[in-house]
């Protein structure tokens, strides 16, 4: 495996107001659950940063070096290696931000992604087709997302459906050129494996999306979505990792996998499995990649499985936790109808909320302090 390979793991969450004045427990739940899970660059939308004594707070309760906030939305660095550069802000307070991620080793800067980070307009189809053509209006926005070889993701709460189109190829709630920009140039990660992201009451719905460049779709893995504690918000949390390639960081040398794994049977079932799920997405990827490309995809893609497979003896909660986000999503699709909110999924999300809150505050005890 090559030691110049890396990644770098996104999420997007809509917080449904990071701030919650009237919880402050609940914050920090919330926040040390998100900053437990992993990820290197959180893209947050409804945040409520509205003052600096909450960019703040923020900033310490996410441990982040690096950041930009808005009213609106937000993009934090939770390691100290990456950088938020801002490019730009705007659109009622702040609704889109548009940055790089530097990776910073000893003084040598190397931009590995550009984001944007959506947080689309709420209320009548014609008031959100404004906000993308005012997006678009913006100088820096198509050209820094339509470069050549750029590495970019588009992301966020769109507030938007993708289901139905016009007789144009616009949407309902999204204009022709914005829709033109996106098939064009973007690919959307979750394809056909899209899930309700956000559910409140009776209403349901698939508005939260991660769109990356369609030159680098090959180097996009561990696509996921989890469901959140409703008592934290009412969307899903989306994830990907994005496999890049640096000089400036150096890892622990050549990974080797367990050897004693070629005689587990049931790895060698589960490893054979895997394989065939992938063939398919080899089938796309020889379409527009070269062998070496594939190869080097290939590697990586079971290098995370065999990593994967050696971490499943985690604790208790944490193995529970996936199985019942896995059992939330696939109840899911096998909805012909997904506009409902099926009684029979609360049981499941009110265990999945409660592992999460009592993971969360055992990463509080952990810390050794509240704050």
């Amino acid at each position: 495996m090559n030691n110049n390979t890396h990644r770098l793991k996104i999420a997007t969450l809509n917080c449904r107001g990071l701030k919650k004045l009237n919880n402050p427990k609940k914050r920090q739940q919330f926040i040390r659950f998100l900053r437990y899970d992993g990820y290197d660059i959180l893209v947050l939308q409804e945040t409520h940063a509205n003052d600096e004594s909450t960019i703040q707070q923020f900033n310490m309760q996410f441990q982040s070096t690096s950041s930009i906030w808005t009213s609106q939305t937000g993009i934090i660095s939770l390691k100290s290696k990456f950088i938020v550069r801002h490019i730009d802000s705007g659109i009622d307070d702040g609704r889109f931000i548009l940055a790089d991620i530097i990776l910073n080793n000893s003084n040598h800067e190397q931009t590995i992604a550009t984001i944007l980070n959506i947080y689309g307009r709420v209320g009548s189809d014609p008031y959100k087709r404004e906000f993308f053509s005012a997006l678009l209006n913006y100088p820096n926005i198509a050209t820094a997302i339509t470069q050549p070889n750029k590495n970019v993701f588009i992301l966020g709460d769109f507030n938007y459906k993708s289901d139905h189109y016009r007789p144009d190829g616009s949407l309902p709630g999204a204009p022709l050129e914005w829709t033109n920009l996106l098939n064009l140039h973007f690919i959307d990660c979750f394809a056909d494996e899209k899930q309700i992201t956000w559910k409140s009451g009776n209403s349901s719905s698939i508005i939260d999306y991660i769109f990356c460049r369609s030159h680098i779709q090959p180097l996009v893995h561990n696509k996921a979505q989890k469901f959140i504690s409703n008592s934290w918000t009412d969307h899903a949390l989306l994830s990907v990792e994005f496999i890049y390639q640096s000089e400036l960081e150096k890892g622990p040398g050549a990974w080797k996998g367990n050897p004693f794994l070629a005689h587990n049977l049931s790895f060698k079932l589960a490893l054979n499995v895997y394989l065939q799920t992938c063939v398919s997405e080899i089938e796309i990827m020889s379409t527009f990649s070269s062998s070496q490309q594939i190869w080097d995809w290939i590697k990586q893609a079971v290098k995370s499985f065999v990593r994967d497979f050696q971490l499943e003896d985690l604790n208790w909660r944490k193995k529970q936790l996936v199985k019942l986000q896995r059992k939330r999503n696939k109840f899911l699709r096998q909805q012909k109808n997904r506009g409902f909110c099926y009684t029979i999924l609360e049981r499941t999300e009110q265990q999945i909320s409660s592992l999460q809150e009592e993971l969360a505050e055992i990463e509080i005890l952990k810390a050794g302090k509240f704050w």
